[in-house]
């Protein structure tokens, strides 16, 4: 279930109303004297069915499909029929759904999103986050948006969680955001596990907390530190990301100031005594994060899933992720990729958005 929160009943449905007959005003803008059959092709995209329009040519079938996709920020495509094709022409060999129809004469090449058209700043419930969790999406926000729309965040993340996360693991979730992973993997933990996650933007700390106080379950469970981590303890910047609202990074000479310190400090200060499995998600910090704990993965000896996106080398001209690679490798570490469920042994000349690196000792009950 979905809810709007902080609004009178049912606002949600007068928005999409509205939202509809704005789609349907910018429409007829375009196609005139056909408000029928513009009122039945949004009632169908609502509803994320299909639609199959006969008439005679030249009266605007494909007119009314430019004109809805455009409006709704769409693409459209047209396949022209001839009398020898065949099914696969249009749909395709390799993948086989039932429900979708053997012939389209027009479509639309993204999906229909209807919370695309929400405003910023509206916050609505979902109660169906992981199939069974509850967290406030604020349409704001890209990752509460994609949350809202399919019920998870990042799923190859999320796969990787429940494969190499077992019940009663102590975790970090380095760069926490909202909380979605840490939810992830207090749900796969349980109530004799532990999350230590860490994030120093206000904004993202704030609906982070209100997300585990969401699910009680889990508040004894997962524990939120409001510092950043480094290679060495002290004061750096954090700024958001104003073209990716939510996220944010701790490189700038200017900023909100917050307390950064180092892993291995952390775990000194509070007296852990295991770790099994690290999540690092810090916008370019990857390497002074890992740094910062080398002490702990010697230790503990636990998987590190990192970030490894190749525009924060380019960004910031230095060889990150080789870097790390010849650290790690130091400490008796191997990288892998995860793809199609698999894990697959790599080098960082050739690493996936995330990567995975596991103690040698672990590859075999992997692989």
């Amino acid at each position: 279930m979905v809810v709007e929160t902080g609004r009178p009943a049912d606002p949600s449905l007068d928005e999409l109303g509205d939202i509809a007959r704005r789609v349907a005003a910018a429409v007829e803008t375009v196609i005139a004297g056909k408000p029928g059959a513009v009122r039945l092709a949004i009632t169908v995209l609502l509803a994320e069915g299909h639609i199959l329009i006969e008439d005679v040519p030249g009266v605007g079938k494909t007119l009314l499909a430019k004109a809805l996709a455009r409006s709704i920020d769409c693409s459209v495509r047209r396949v022209q029929f001839t009398p020898d094709l065949l099914p696969s022409d249009v749909t395709g060999v390799s993948v086989f759904n039932r429900h979708a129809p053997a012939f389209m004469v027009l479509f639309l090449t993204r999906r229909f999103n209807r919370l695309h058209l929400l405003p910023a700043g509206r916050a609505f419930r979902n109660d169906h986050f992981l199939g069974d969790l509850t967290v406030e999406c604020d349409c704001t926000y890209p990752i509460e948006r994609e949350i809202l729309h399919n019920n998870v965040w990042d799923k190859d993340a999320v796969d990787v969680i429940r494969r190499l996360v077992k019940t009663g693991d102590v975790c970090m979730d380095v760069g926490a955001n909202m909380g979605s992973l840490s939810l992830a993997m207090a749900k796969q933990i349980g109530s004799s596990g532990k999350v230590y996650a860490f994030e120093p933007g206000p904004i993202a700390a704030a609906r982070f907390r209100n997300n585990v106080r969401l699910n009680p379950a889990f508040q004894g469970v997962i524990q939120l530190a409001e510092i950043g981590l480094s290679d060495k303890p002290g004061q750096l910047f954090y700024n958001e990301d104003m073209k990716n609202r939510g996220n944010g990074a701790l490189l700038g000479t200017s900023g909100q100031s917050v307390e950064v310190i180092t892993i291995d400090e952390f775990f000194r200060r509070e007296g852990i005594d295991r770790l099994n499995f690290v999540k690092i998600d810090v916008e370019g910090m990857e390497y002074e994060v890992l740094k910062g704990g080398l002490a702990t993965w010697k230790r503990f000896q636990p998987v590190l899933f990192f970030e490894t996106i190749r525009e924060f080398e380019m960004h910031l001209k230095q060889p990150l992720f080789k870097n790390i690679e010849i650290m790690l490798k130091e400490i008796g570490y191997i990288l892998f990729k995860y793809i199609d469920g698999q894990l697959i042994e790599t080098t960082s000349s050739d690493l996936g958005h995330d990567t995975i690196a596991l103690p040698s000792g672990m590859r075999a009950k992997v692989a």
